[in-house]
């Protein structure tokens, strides 16, 4: 399977060079030339006029192969063209290729030898109803059921997918909220702090303090978890938080997070001398955890090297839930936390204040996380009504 999108640019063993995948998904190279011999913009130019023939001959050729083409070499296609597309700022891969190939999987194993050109949309209902007994809520269906659209969208704009597939796919609605046999997603509710503070001594030190920096300051789990030292302006009074990647920074978003006092108190506790290392490391928990059991040499968090260097977001979960059940309450997650802050600024101080700190870009955003103030509808009945 082939992709059109040949990779920018790169300097290997003194030659310019691109890449892309076959259709075998094996990787390609493509030289343009030695660099001590050829300038960088005449290897682009030399690039420019390669892809031009390379993706006229590729698009015959394709619009030939998607008379057979079948869904699963669909989502082959696809899984070779998003794994390079869907990237960070920083160049690595983000999770969403995997993401997109997962929400085809019920529809491969339900007819992924059938060519694309047949595919009729009750198999995309059936796929759904394979979906719906998994007991998936109803809300997840969904947004499966949009990724495949997305899919055969994609398809449809390289002329592999014919027209009247796609929109076939865009005539099946939605599941609507209790109109469906899918069950409903449990609402999230915001934490009470007594939940937190039972929960706290049954948590590693770097774990604990990323949960009081989210109550604190409303970050997202990925947010806290890859803080860094280089990553904070101490300058002023207010210290400035800037992640070195967000959720949205593939829209071109920058994200500010501001620490006051108690996230300054926290933060300070766990300051490193290497100032682009994380902040909370795994190594240093259970570098702590076995220096606890004693033995007969104290090892350092560096001799633990096969654990991450940074908490990711499983890693961060779990502990919390195993902290729940060792304390004996029910479980919540990291992003309770976030939901939480949202609901609490958001009542103290209003939902502009509440839209900056959580990094928002519209109203409605923040009106969702945070949980509506019935207290003071309460009052107002209660002396008006």
């Amino acid at each position: 399977m082939a992709t059109h999108e040949l990779s920018p640019m790169t300097i290997n063993k003194g030659y310019w060079m691109s890449s892309w995948y076959d259709r075998r998904g094996k990787r390609r190279w493509k030289s343009f030339g030695n660099m001590k011999k050829v300038t960088k913009r005449e290897a682009d130019q030399r690039r420019k006029d390669f892809c031009r023939e390379w993706y006229a001959s590729s698009q015959i050729r394709d619009k030939v192969d998607s008379i057979g083409l079948t869904i699963s070499e669909l989502a082959d296609r696809y899984y070779v063209f998003a794994r390079e597309h869907y990237r960070k700022r920083d160049g690595t891969p983000s999770g969403q290729a995997a993401n997109m190939l997962h929400a085809m999987r019920e529809l491969t194993d339900l007819c992924g030898d059938t060519k694309v050109a047949d595919l009729m949309a009750m198999d995309v209902r059936e796929c759904r109803e394979m979906m719906i007994e998994k007991d998936l809520s109803r809300t997840t269906v969904n947004g499966r059921i949009n990724r495949i659209r997305h899919i055969f969208k994609w398809g449809a704009g390289r002329d592999i997918v014919p027209p009247d597939i796609f929109n076939k796919l865009r005539a099946i609605e939605p599941l609507r909220a209790g109109r469906s046999k899918a069950r409903e997603p449990k609402r999230r509710r915001p934490l009470d702090r007594s939940v937190i503070d039972r929960t706290l001594p049954h948590l590693p030190a770097p774990v604990a303090a990323m949960v009081e920096l989210q109550w604190l300051t409303g970050m997202r789990p990925g947010e806290v978890m890859r803080m860094r030292g280089c990553d904070l302006d101490t300058s002023n009074k207010v210290w400035v938080y800037t992640p070195d990647g967000h959720k949205t920074e593939h829209y071109g978003k920058e994200r500010t997070i501001y620490l006051g006092p108690g996230a300054k108190a926290i933060v300070e506790r766990f300051l490193k001398r290497g100032m682009t290392e994380h902040l909370f490391s795994p190594r240093e928990a259970v570098a702590a955890m076995h220096g606890s059991r004693g033995g007969k040499r104290k090892k350092k968090a560096s001799d633990y090297t096969w654990h991450c260097e940074r908490y990711r977001a499983n890693f961060y979960r779990q502990a919390i839930h195993r902290a729940c059940a060792k304390a004996g309450i029910d479980r919540w997650t990291p992003y309770d936390l976030r939901h939480t802050a949202a609901t609490r600024l958001r009542r103290e101080h209003g939902e502009e204040v509440a839209r900056i700190i959580l990094g928002h870009s519209r109203i409605d955003t923040t009106q969702m996380y945070g949980e509506v103030d019935r207290g003071k509808a309460i009052s107002v009945a209660a002396e008006s009504c």
